[in-house]
């Protein structure tokens, strides 16, 4: 009998644990992508490398529109909780360049990018049984 209880428990736990990191997750790519739309990052300088990747981001004239796009749509998502599956999936990609970007062009700045990438994969994982079926071995 205890044995139910604390694996209700557990669950619970993490199901609340989710949600947080749901929340923090849509949060943050949100406010992000609307700073960008509404012009309200200041520009930052930026030097050597790291300074040639974003100007070829920005040179092409729509990349970073689309990937600001995509993390409006997915973080709006992820708050609202419709499509957390799918969500996670597509914005993976993005996540991990950031933490790239950081870890191997701005080492000082890699902890917010560390903390987007554990939220995504910890919410993979609390949605693994969606995957199963895209997984699964034919």
């Amino acid at each position: 009998m205890f044995h139910i209880f604390v694996a209700t428990l557990i669950f619970n736990t993490m199901k609340k644990i989710a949600l947080i990191a749901r929340i923090i997750l849509g949060s943050i790519f949100t406010l992000f992508s609307l700073m960008y739309f509404f012009n309200l990052m200041p520009a930052q300088e930026i030097q050597g490398p790291s300074a040639a990747f974003m100007t070829g981001l920005f040179s092409s004239g729509y990349m970073m529109t689309v990937v600001k796009l995509i993390e409006l749509i997915c973080g709006i998502a992820l708050i609202t909780g419709q499509f957390v599956a799918l969500s996670t999936v597509v914005i993976f990609p993005i996540t991990l360049n950031i933490f790239l970007f950081h870890a191997f062009l701005e080492p000082a700045s890699v902890a917010m990018s560390i903390v987007l990438l554990v939220l995504n994969l910890f919410l993979a994982y609390t949605k693994k049984e969606s995957y199963q079926l895209i997984l699964a071995r034919k």
